[in-house]
C-alpha cells in the first residue's frame, strides 16, 4: 500500500530521508487520536479498513469498537518505509477508558494493562 504524503502530514512525521534510513525500515507512531485514524482511513480507503496486525482488530473494527469513547481513545503502531515492498501502516496498540465493555472487548489482546481509569492493550 503506497502511503501518500498527506498521511505523513496527519501523523506529523517526515517521510523517510534516504540519508537517514529508519532502523529496519520501521518508524513507530504513538498516540494517534481516533479522529486522526478516521482521517487516515478516509485517505487510504477500504484496504486500510480491513488491515490488521497479527490478531489485533482491523482498523475498521478498532474504530467501530471505540466510537463511543473517541475522545478518550488513542492508537499506536508503526509505519513501514516506502523503501520496502511491504509499505504500510499497522496499528497494534490501543489506550482507552476503563469500562466493563472495553475490558471484554480487549480480553483477547496479547497484553492488557488495566489501570484505575484506563486500559492499554497491544498485540505482538
Amino acid at each position: 500500500m503506497k502511503i501518500p504524503k498527506s498521511v505523513y502530514d496527519i501523523l506529523d512525521i517526515k517521510e523517510e530521508d534516504p540519508s537517514k534510513l529508519w532502523l529496519g525500515g520501521i518508524h513507530n507512531i504513538e498516540n494517534i487520536s481516533y479522529q486522526k485514524l478516521e482521517q487516515i482511513l478516509a485517505i487510504l480507503g477500504e484496504e486500510f479498513y480491513y488491515d490488521s496486525h497479527n490478531n489485533a482488530y482491523s482498523i475498521g473494527e478498532f474504530l467501530e469498537t471505540f466510537k463511543n469513547y473517541a475522545d478518550r481513545t488513542t492508537f499506536s503502531g508503526y509505519i513501514v518505509s516506502p523503501t520496502r515492498e511491504d509499505e504500510r501502516i499497522s496499528i497494534d496498540q490501543v489506550t482507552t477508558v476503563k469500562t466493563d465493555e472495553n475490558i471484554l472487548s480487549l480480553r483477547y489482546a496479547d497484553e492488557l494493562n488495566i489501570e484505575d481509569d484506563k486500559l492499554h492493550a497491544w498485540w505482538d
